[in-house]
């Protein structure tokens, strides 16, 4: 791996109250000034393989940590002091024994004795020494039935003579409900469902000059945001030759002429577009792969390469200043890369391909999913934008 990119692994890994104390720990070290490879011993309290003799100071230390001096040494230094702090962190941590107690046996109750069966003091007297005491017992007779033969023959006669006489009633009442016509069925007219109209996509325009004033109204003279080309925007109302744009929390107008709603396709493939920025463009403060970046927020960007040397915010958004290099900040989210005084000129951004647009002062390519601008400026110095569409 890099080095660079151990630095940035590193830096995402360690946390950046830690990554500040280990910094203050080294500025304090090397106040009076001495060799890196000392001062690394001192710091851990192990030999150091730093193959360094040169004596540095806290002061060189601060001027490498914001960028402002290229040293291989203080890099190779900076390094094995982070890989140590993270080794310290993870140390493995030791398991506590557990005690085994064994088992004790378990103890059978004793038997219980089984209980004497009863046994009657007197012997229980037979049936023929029963009778011998009461000769007069006789077996027991069942009960006369005779009333039954009776009752029953008079009981079948009275339901008889009840169904005889209720007959022709119970068909009168069954004829009677047979005549009962069933009313027709009534038909429901269910309500027509009126069809409602989807409404109409809301229509969208792109900027097609290099820079325009977007204005509180129409022919006003409050500029609300200046917009770039290639710019994407979607269109509110339209009133007296400009059209309302929606710009977040607040809305801005810009003139028909200044705008397109005829938008060409992508001309270049998100690698082909990402791989010249890599090879074209400082990575000091981007690295290892730019786009990264635009998928963090506000804090996770600081936390990666350290707070701005600057910042300004308009009604939109904040732009965190580093060297040679801008972050545009649009809703505590990271927007746009832009940087600056790049050295590349209008001839040599063209080798990338057929450009997506061209003008006189700018240049745009897109991808599937990503956009690269050239801004020209009046000393032909250029800027270069990389955003995700």
């Amino acid at each position: 791996m890099h080095r660079s990119e151990r630095l940035l692994h590193l830096h995402l890994t360690i946390d950046r109250q830690t990554r500040l104390d280990l910094q203050q720990r080294i500025t304090n070290n090397l106040a009076d000034g001495k060799e890196l490879s000392s001062s690394y011993e001192e710091l851990t309290h192990q030999l150091s393989t730093l193959d360094t003799s040169s004596v540095k100071t806290s002061a060189d230390f601060e001027a490498w940590l914001r960028g402002e001096t290229k040293d291989e040494a203080f890099l190779t230094y900076y390094l094995a002091l982070l890989e140590q702090t993270l080794s310290a962190q993870i140390a493995p941590t030791e398991t506590p024994s557990v005690e085994v107690k064994e088992d004790k046996a378990l103890e059978t109750p004793p038997e219980k004795p089984a209980k004497p069966r009863y046994v009657a003091e007197k012997p229980v007297p037979s049936r023929s020494e029963r009778m011998a005491f009461h000769p007069n017992i006789q077996p027991a007779r069942p009960k006369k039935r005779g009333a039954a033969f009776v009752i029953l023959p008079l009981l079948l006669l009275l339901i008889a003579g009840g169904g005889f006489f209720a007959y022709p009633y119970v068909t009168d009442f069954f004829d009677s409900t047979q005549e009962v016509t069933s009313p027709e069925p009534v038909e429901v007219q269910t309500p027509e469902v009126e069809e409602t109209s989807e409404p109409p996509e809301p229509m969208t325009v792109w900027v097609n000059t290099k820079n325009v004033d977007l204005i509180n109204q129409p022919d006003g003279a409050n500029v609300v945001y200046v917009g770039d080309i290639g710019d994407k925007y979607e269109v509110i109302t339209q009133r007296d030759n400009h059209f309302e744009l929606e710009l977040g929390s607040v809305t801005g107008w810009v003139p028909e002429a200044a705008v397109t709603t005829d938008w060409p396709t992508a001309t270049l493939t998100d690698s082909a577009l990402l791989s010249w920025v890599t090879s074209n463009l400082d990575m000091t403060f981007s690295s290892p792969i730019p786009s990264e970046y635009l998928a963090l927020n506000e804090a996770e960007l600081y936390e990666t390469i350290g707070q701005p040397f600057g910042e300004e915010s308009d009604q939109l958004n904040t732009y965190a200043f580093y060297r040679g290099i801008f972050f545009t900040i649009q809703e505590e989210a990271v927007h746009a890369i832009d940087w600056t005084n790049t050295g590349v000129a209008k001839e040599a951004f063209l080798a990338l391909g057929e450009p997506t647009i061209e003008t006189e002062d700018a240049v745009v390519y897109e991808s599937e999913n990503y956009s690269l601008r050239l801004f020209i400026g009046t000393n032909a110095s250029t800027r270069i934008r990389l955003t995700e569409i």
